[in-house]
């Protein structure tokens, strides 16, 4: 199922978010989250949170509809994204996208990028998306790229190390070690019109597109 969740980090533009509520099936907003969707004909399928970050007059609202609202304690051992993520996945999510995951607070978009680990040994897709950037996280396998608004794609290793083989790239490599703590898979681009490929031969990585 086609998930869109809305977290409470810097909301994109009005366009990139249309895009996103026109491609999804479920729909759920953590805490003010919510606030995206006021005003637009796309109800949410459950509203989560300890509404700690939500403005009162959204609250307001929120709570006249009838809509499936869930209040969450404020002390709590898991953020309201990542509870909003289990629910997801509770409602047979299989493709998500996370919105609003980034912004001003590092510490909340590292958890929030981190996330996608939890999926590499299901048949799940997580990915992280604002105005300019798409980060996923990608473990042992083929992966075709795709062309995109997007100018720059990057691999930066989460293991130790990861081994990549490249295809269709501006700088392509062949079983190159990239190392953790270091900067060799920033920037790259897509040259093939058809398309590229990375393959990781082994260890797990981000996978960013992004632009200025």
């Amino acid at each position: 199922m086609r998930t869109l969740i809305l977290s409470g980090g810097q909301p994109p533009s009005q366009s990139l978010l249309l895009k996103l509520l026109a491609w999804q099936d479920l729909l759920i907003c953590a805490d003010r989250g919510y606030e995206m969707v006021l005003g637009l004909d796309y109800p949410p399928d459950l509203v989560i949170g300890d509404f700690d970050s939500i403005h009162k007059k959204a609250l307001k609202t929120l709570k006249a509809q009838d809509l499936d609202l869930e209040v969450l304690p404020a002390v709590k051992d898991d953020t309201d994204t990542e509870i909003a993520l289990k629910r997801a996945l509770e409602r047979g999510a299989s493709d998500i996208f996370l919105v609003a995951g980034t912004g001003t607070r590092i510490d909340h978009i590292l958890a929030s990028l981190f996330l996608g680990e939890n999926f590499l040994d299901q048949a799940i897709r997580f990915r992280v998306i604002d105005d300019h950037n798409l980060i996923e996280i990608l473990g042992p396998g083929d992966y075709p790229l795709e062309k995109t608004d997007f100018d720059y794609v990057s691999v930066l290793p989460i293991s130790p190390y990861v081994e990549m083989t490249s295809q269709g790239m501006a700088y392509n490599v062949q079983r190159a070690k990239l190392r953790r703590g270091t900067s060799l898979g920033v920037s790259n681009e897509i040259r093939d019109p058809e398309g590229a490929k990375i393959t990781l031969h082994s260890g797990r990585a981000f996978l960013i597109y992004s632009k200025d």
